[in-house]
């Protein structure tokens, strides 16, 4: 008894150094994380391992057919989804069900017809729900976001959220046979997505949508999907909400958009907690890895400056509001620095332009690259490594049991960044599993066996 006493202390006393050391290193390579993340994180992690995997995730898998191997915006290209061995798409509605008239928008037509593309295919289709900005500046209630005029459905008051619920009852109804999943809206965490709404406003926003289509969702599954540094924060707001989704999403990038988490680990550590804390199937919602867009070297990077007049990013800031006026500056990044900074303040701008923590910066598109560190230290952002990525990440989904599926973002690549307009900017060009000119990259194949191999 002695002796096995002994034993049972040490491994106590093993456990608890291990834990301090990961909560030193949590504490260290994560400052930004939200207090509430490092009790679900690593507590969900470590509970994972002894928590059974729920009755719901076979029930939710009776739904999907099984596991779901998903992709991020088809671009229509039906015959090369089915032969990448992908099962369902996911793309987003943005336009409102009805006009002021009680009739169908054209968008919400046009989509629904796009559903039905898929659906004859073979193809399941997780609809994204309008993001608040929909009906906040709907046209079709009065509202115009180039003059920020507020239309009449404000999702900010209870009467707007009223109407809100009322079309996703509505759509989960009128798309039976047509979509096989509802993701209430996306990434309510970041902020340029929720604005001009609070994270609890937000939060709102989705809690009457997943009530209101809790008894009439039949054979859609429904729920939502947390992103960035605020997605433990957000979790808890709409925690009691657990019991109207059928899962819950999660968006991870890691080694694109961060210079936090290191290594693949981390899939473990927040997929793993966040099941534990929620008890809900978990089902990646976006999830990839840029092909392109290596960190510019230093002299690189004051090649780059010279176009504009300086030789060191100090002397760029320093003159910052010339800088934004240069006519080499690109001019879309110009407008969305005084969207967002109307009275021009230089600290403020100069934050923004170049300050890689602001989680909402234009660094990387200002310089055409990827922050330096911003990578996976066992991948560097080119053709090979990305494709090694996508068998070693879903290698690691498979493993899961309370994991649903997945939908890697994106189908193609992209012509130009969708935040700066560039066609030279990786952060928002290099995602795609085929390249502009319609030749399938090494990640193309890498999906397609990592889906084949994945039951």
């Amino acid at each position: 008894m002695k002796k096995k006493g002994k034993k049972l202390v040490k491994t106590l006393i093993i456990i608890a150094v291990i834990l301090g050391v990961l909560m030193a290193a949590v504490a260290i390579a994560g400052p930004k994380l939200d207090p509430t993340g490092y009790r679900y994180v690593l507590g969900g992690w470590l509970k994972s391992y002894v928590t059974p995997t729920v009755k719901q995730v076979e029930e939710v898998k009776e739904k999907t057919d099984g596991i779901i191997h998903g992709v991020c915006h088809p671009k229509d290209d039906i015959e090369g989804i089915l032969s990448a061995n992908i099962d369902w798409v996911r793309f987003d509605l943005y336009d409102t069900v009805f006009d002021a008239d009680g009739n169908e928008t054209e968008g919400y037509k046009r989509y629904k017809e796009d559903c039905k593309k898929y659906a004859e295919a073979g193809i399941k289709v997780m609809c994204v729900t309008p993001y608040p900005d929909a009906y906040l500046y709907s046209p079709y209630f009065g509202g115009n976001e180039a003059e920020q005029k507020v239309s009449t459905v404000d999702p900010r008051t209870e009467e707007g959220l009223a109407y809100v619920a009322m079309e996703a009852r509505y759509m989960a109804q009128d798309l039976q046979g047509y979509v096989g999943g509802l993701q209430i809206t996306n990434e309510m965490p970041v902020d340029r997505f929720r604005q001009p709404l609070t994270l609890e406003e937000a939060a709102k926003y989705v809690a009457v949508q997943l009530e209101a289509t809790a008894d009439v969702k039949g054979d859609i599954i429904v729920g939502y999907n947390v992103a960035d540094f605020l997605m433990y924060q957000y979790y808890t707001m709409l925690e009691d909400y657990n019991q109207y989704c059928d899962y819950l999403g999660i968006d991870l990038y890691l080694g694109c958009f961060e210079n936090t988490f290191k290594t693949t680990f981390w899939y473990d550590m927040i997929l793993r907690g966040f099941y534990a804390q929620s008890k809900l199937p978990i089902l990646l919602c976006e999830f990839g890895y840029i092909g392109a867009g290596q960190a510019l070297t230093d002299e690189e990077r004051s090649e780059f400056l010279g176009q504009f007049g300086y030789s060191t990013e100090e002397e760029a800031a320093a003159d910052i509001l010339n800088l934004i006026e240069n006519e080499n500056f690109n001019s879309r990044i110009r407008e969305r620095l005084y969207e967002e900074v109307p009275d021009k303040n230089p600290e403020t701008l100069r934050d923004l332009l170049f300050n890689s923590q602001n989680t909402n910066n234009y660094r990387q598109h200002f310089y055409e690259e990827l922050n330096n560190g911003y990578q996976l230290t066992e991948y560097k952002h080119n053709r090979e490594d990305q494709a090694r990525f996508y068998t070693d990440v879903i290698g690691k989904l498979s493993k899961m049991d309370f994991v649903i599926g997945c939908f890697a973002y994106c189908w193609k690549d992209s012509s130009s960044c969708y935040i700066c307009d560039s066609p030279n900017c990786p952060v928002e060009t290099g995602w795609g599993f085929i390249d502009l000119e319609g030749n399938c990259k090494p990640s193309y194949y890498a999906l397609k066996k990592a889906y084949e191999e994945w039951k």
